[in-house]
């Protein structure tokens, strides 16, 4: 199968093509730029999907189309392609909004390599009474038991912690010196005091809307959801490669050729 890429240069549109090209059967601007002509290609991409408006009439087989932003030019093209691909949730729903039936999400890559990331929580562990832990602790479990990297700061003994205490209360400098993200686990607080001060130091804040979490710049999650604050963790975690965003076209072009050799075999039949 062969797939005419269209693509116009642009900074981060030539990554995307470039990496895309490294697929068998994926040619970059097989009819020129712009378009001179209709090609006889199994599928044709348009990167971004405007560039459709380009051609002199519309292209043979299986029209793909890539959005990024733009409502108003998303508006004008998207019910040219039969398949529809969006780079973030938002800009799926509103192709779907506008009628697009098939409507996939592939996310670009990044080239920075995946740097450990680690995790601080600071509190005491004193869970205080009630059915449900207050300081959250059962979540900080979770996340260690989870494969993630968290210490501690706290003047309560290492036993009644989930992951490692490596400073106490008087030493907190250097504990947010240590630490890329604060994690506020707390079902009720007055505060907590650390939002603010963690941020004077410099260090972002994960926390849920307890006590006036949600009044500062913070990272949010769903109180006491261990499954709000995971999706949380690995985002910061584990950011798309451009491993996945080549795969997961691989995928799309598989499935395509896929579907038009079952076609044509009808055809024959």
């Amino acid at each position: 199968m062969t797939v005419n890429l269209v693509f116009k240069g642009h900074w981060i549109l030539e990554r995307l093509a470039k990496e895309l090209t490294k697929i068998p059967g994926v040619e970059l601007n097989a009819s020129g730029w712009p378009p001179r002509s209709v090609t006889k290609h199994d599928v044709t991409y348009c990167l971004p999907g405007k560039n459709i408006r380009h051609f002199p009439a519309q292209p043979n087989g299986v029209r793909v189309g890539f959005f990024t932003h733009g409502t108003e030019r998303t508006r004008a093209y998207w019910d040219r392609f039969q398949i529809c691909l969006a780079m973030n949730k938002r800009m799926a729903s509103l192709l779907r909004e506008l009628g697009a039936k098939d409507v996939r999400v592939i996310r670009p890559g990044t080239d920075q390599p995946i740097q450990p990331i680690v995790f601080g929580v600071n509190a005491r562990s004193v869970e205080g009474r009630g059915p449900k832990p207050r300081k959250g602790l059962d979540l900080v479990a979770k996340a260690v038991q989870a494969g993630y990297h968290f210490v501690g700061c706290s003047p309560d003994p290492q036993s009644a912690w989930p992951c490692p205490i490596t400073h106490k209360t008087d030493g907190r400098e250097d504990f947010y010196r240590s630490i890329d993200y604060l994690v506020v686990t707390s079902r009720d607080e007055g505060g907590p005091m650390v939002v603010p001060e963690a941020i004077a130091h410099r260090v972002p804040v994960i926390a849920p809307d307890v006590g006036w979490c949600w009044e500062f710049p913070v990272i949010r999650y769903e109180h006491g959801d261990w499954r709000s604050l995971n999706r949380v963790l690995k985002a910061l975690t584990t950011p798309p490669s451009w491993e996945e965003w080549t795969e997961q076209h691989r995928a799309l072009f598989a499935e395509i050729e896929s579907t038009l050799l079952i076609s044509a075999k009808r055809g024959t039949g």
